[in-house]
């Protein structure tokens, strides 16, 4: 069964293939990899009975449940899931934790259909390491640039206009939460780990396109809602001499009026279902 390496995964990521993660829902939450959708081999609750026949009766029992688990019915439905997303994104690669029976497993089904797709030879573990260190390699080696300024300057919309021609990261974006002065965003913030993969994807999209340019980032407190920037990441961000943007008063309040009631038909949208 094909495998590709991290570096090739990588590659493939910024080309624009799809990861399926077959890993239970409940590791998937704690941290996922950008372009990457959640169709499990075991659902949290299968997931558990198995770990427990592992620890009482040891690994080929366990293996002997999984089996009994996804077989019959069950197998037939979770395949065809993985089947229908395959067809409709046809570059796609597996993965589990550690690259092993379980995203093999999902293999295995697929070709059984016709259908092969190579899996992440590793696995999730490595991706995730793969991409710490490229943020602490990013920090030690190379020089980016701070966009400040006061509450309700308008730092995030100049962010926004200044990314159609040149690098920008939006921390905010990533994080999906406005800081401490505007609050969440209408979608719930990622997990720690997936914010810090998004991170690092989005730095390697741009150290891909070869730019000479810094990459250009707003100013953040360590926190963002829940979530925390990295240590050397958030020293790299106070060493760096900053953009100060100067805005009046007076529109500066207005700026904060607007996010306000932005922020609050969101709040309204969301309670009624509306997208």
């Amino acid at each position: 069964m094909k495998t590709v390496t991290t570096e090739e995964f990588n590659l493939k990521l910024l080309q624009g293939f799809q990861v399926i993660d077959v890993r239970a829902p409940i590791e998937f939450a704690q941290g996922a990899l950008p372009n990457s959708v959640n169709i499990p081999l075991l659902d949290d609750q299968e997931r558990a009975l198995v770990g427990t026949c592992y620890k009482k009766s040891g690994r080929e029992k366990a293996l002997e449940l999984g089996h009994q688990i996804v077989s019959g019915v069950n197998k037939a439905e979770k395949l065809q899931k993985w089947k229908s997303f395959y067809e409709n994104h046809p570059h796609s690669i597996l993965t589990c934790f550690r690259g092993g029976l379980r995203s093999q497993s999902v293999q295995t089904f697929l070709a059984e259909v016709g259908i092969e797709i190579p899996r992440i030879e590793f696995g999730y573990k490595e991706i995730r390491q793969f991409y710490l260190n490229e943020i602490e390699a990013y920090c030690k080696n190379d020089q980016l640039k701070i966009l400040t300024g006061s509450t309700g300057s308008g730092k995030t919309k100049l962010l926004k206009r200044v990314r159609e021609f040149y690098p920008v990261i939006d921390l905010e974006e990533l994080a999906q939460h406005r800081g401490s002065a505007f609050g969440a965003m209408k979608n719930p913030q990622p997990a720690q780990a997936s914010f810090e993969n998004y991170l690092a994807y989005e730095i390697l999209k741009y150290k891909a396109q070869n730019l000479k340019a810094d990459i250009l980032f707003e100013d953040e407190s360590r926190l963002i809602g829940s979530l925390h920037l990295q240590e050397a990441f958030f020293n790299k961000l106070r060493a760096t001499s900053v953009i100060k943007i100067n805005v009046d008063l007076a529109e500066r309040i207005e700026n904060i009026l607007l996010e306000d009631i932005q922020r609050r038909v969101e709040n309204l949208e969301q309670r009624m279902g509306i997208k």
